[in-house]
């Protein structure tokens, strides 16, 4: 039996099989991949609409700039903030204004309270808002609001404005009980004589100008001396023409066109 011959392949071979299984291996890679099926999104919830009017009772013109707020709130912790579910922000020149509010209802848990408050304001200051609690419910489709003006603070009182003490009428210390004098912003005059009653006006001028108008009073009869007091007192009054504050503003002097001092008060 004749031995079979084998031949040894050259490097050349070698190099060419090589090559050859390489990109047989590339190929395959390249094959094209089995497509992933896109995810589909969850569908979004259906929102509840919530629509209305606000208005202040009456029509309203308001300047330029003006923006109506109202706010879906949860209302359900007592004593502390309101957390806001929903809000909407109309721009408008005057109320009545229509207002579309949506939410999403399952933000209404059961078992817990929601309530409307509607809020206007001009140039960032609040004029306007809502003074009751407006309760909310998921299904609720109208709900008109009712705001109120707010009410702005008065300025303080300043100069001579305020309740005061008569101290000193004339140079003579005010006998008990002491006259008293109240001034209000609006320049009216009231206050006591330590007999009688009286109230009238007044009116300032300039930095320190301060002169009463007639002064009318009740008429009881009260001892001499309290009398004589009552007399001095509104003799006084009906001489000022100035008035200063000392530098802790609690003490008052009414001073005649003279500068001298007629009645000395301290502040109530």
């Amino acid at each position: 039996m004749n031995a079979r011959s084998w031949s040894i392949p050259s490097r050349r071979t070698c190099l060419q099989l090589a090559a050859a299984a390489t990109a047989a291996a590339v190929l395959a890679g390249c094959q094209e991949q089995p497509k992933q099926e896109a995810k589909s999104e969850p569908p979004k919830p259906a929102m509840n609409s919530l629509q209305g009017s606000v208005a202040a009772g009456e029509p309203v013109q308001l300047d330029g700039g003006a923006k109506v707020t109202v706010r879906l709130l949860d209302i359900s912790k007592q004593d502390a903030k309101a957390d806001v579910v929903a809000e909407t922000t109309v721009e408008t020149k005057a109320l009545p204004v229509d207002y579309a509010l949506t939410y999403d209802p399952a933000a209404l848990k059961p078992n817990m309270r929601y309530a409307l408050r509607a809020q206007v304001t001009q140039d960032g200051k609040l004029a306007y808002t809502t003074t009751e609690v407006v309760p909310v419910t998921a299904g609720d489709k109208r709900i008109d609001l009712t705001v109120s003006k707010v009410k702005s603070k008065p300025a303080p009182a300043t100069g001579p404005i305020n309740n005061w003490q008569a101290t000193k009428v004339s140079g003579v210390a005010a006998l008990l009980p002491g006259a008293t004098l109240a001034l209000t912003g609006d320049g009216r005059a009231s206050g006591g004589s330590g007999c009688n009653a009286f109230s009238g006006t007044f009116k300032s001028s300039g930095a320190d100008g301060l002169e009463f108008g007639p002064l009318a009073a009740t008429r009881k009869m009260c001892p001499p001396e309290l009398m004589a007091q009552e007399k001095a007192y509104f003799d006084a009054l009906a001489a000022v023409r100035k008035w200063s504050l000392n530098a802790a503003g609690n003490a008052l002097t009414l001073s005649g066109a003279d500068g001298a001092a007629l009645v000395e008060l301290a502040r109530q």
